[in-house]
């Protein structure tokens, strides 16, 4: 039985135009930011057609550009950038910074310069919690994780080339001048880097085509069942960031998720369709899609009727008909 309902529609921000410069992605002078809904757009299929859910978009990006493109200096061809930038247009920016902080230290507000503000991280929002007082040198920073689907956490400080990379374009000693996350103006000075970018869309998908079950765990090779573990802790940790919440719809209370990064709200959906669906790649138009069926293997009849065709071309085609 399905048992998917509707989901809270926690905000995320985009701009309508992204630029490519020096390794970095970031909002085009002049772009309009906006606030929307990456939940509205998700759901499951009904009966036995396919669903395409705002994740796919990002599979079948990464499909497009391989990661051997992606070394020093990070050149890629001006057709695949375009693609990249199209695509941040219409969902934003990842939010990895936003994905790996748990909590950060700003200057006072108040220009105390003995005291710094703490603000913790509470599903997709920042609260303050307390003042902390500086001893000796000030020194901001941040409680983060390393990477993407680090579990641990470490204490960094705000001069650490894993806060500086999201922005280029702020000095260290203009920290105290960084807006809170979320806030309009944060947007406009965060941005991020493409190997940045890339590697964790590497991640997700390689932990949301890894948990697929293609058969059952018990007839999976010792091999198998390791790399399927191992895929299934990078999604685990992905939406170790999503929060769960009951949210009032007239008379009845709703299950919903609220999410800190575009990241994890993906990851969450790719979980919420493998726990049910099945995620796939249809071999005809090479577009990801979620299906109900056990028999599914292409997103529209369209597609089947063109590998028919391909087939009838060439009798040595291998793969499905």
């Amino acid at each position: 039985m399905d048992t998917t309902q509707e989901f809270f529609g926690d905000v995320w921000h985009r701009f309508d135009r992204y630029d490519y410069d020096n390794g970095h992605i970031f909002p085009a002078a002049g772009a309009k930011l906006e606030a929307y809904r990456p939940w509205d757009a998700f759901g499951p299929p009904k009966g036995k057609d396919s669903r395409l859910n705002p994740y796919h978009s990002l599979l079948d990006l990464i499909r497009d550009i391989e990661w051997y493109n992606v070394i020093p200096p990070y050149k890629l061809p001006s057709g695949l950038i375009d693609k990249l930038l199209e695509w941040c247009s219409e969902h934003g920016l990842l939010g990895v910074l936003l994905h790996q902080l748990e909590s950060m230290v700003l200057p006072d507000p108040s220009g105390n310069m003995h005291e710094g503000v703490r603000y913790v991280k509470t599903g997709a929002s920042w609260q303050k919690r307390r003042r902390v007082q500086l001893i000796g040198e000030t020194v901001y920073g941040a409680i983060v994780r390393r990477g993407l689907t680090d579990p641990e956490l470490s204490l960094v400080s705000h001069q650490d080339p894993l806060i500086t990379q999201f922005f280029p374009r702020l000095p260290p000693e203009d920290w105290k001048d960084l807006p809170l996350p979320f806030a309009a103006d944060f947007w406009k000075v965060y941005s991020e880097p493409l190997v940045t970018f890339l590697s964790a869309a590497i991640e997700f998908r390689d932990g949301v085509q890894g948990s697929q079950l293609s058969r059952p765990i018990e007839r999976m090779s010792e091999d198998d069942k390791m790399s399927w573990n191992r895929s299934m802790a990078k999604l685990r940790v992905l939406t170790s960031t999503v929060n769960t919440l009951l949210y009032p719809e007239h008379s009845t209370l709703r299950l919903g998720y609220v999410s800190g990064s575009l990241l994890g709200a993906f990851s969450m959906m790719a979980t919420l369709d493998l726990s049910q669906r099945r995620v796939l790649r249809c071999p005809a138009c090479r577009n990801s899609f979620t299906t109900k069926s056990q028999a599914a293997l292409y997103c529209k009849k369209s597609c089947r009727k063109t590998m028919q065709m391909r087939r009838h071309r060439d009798p040595n085609r291998k793969g499905p008909a």
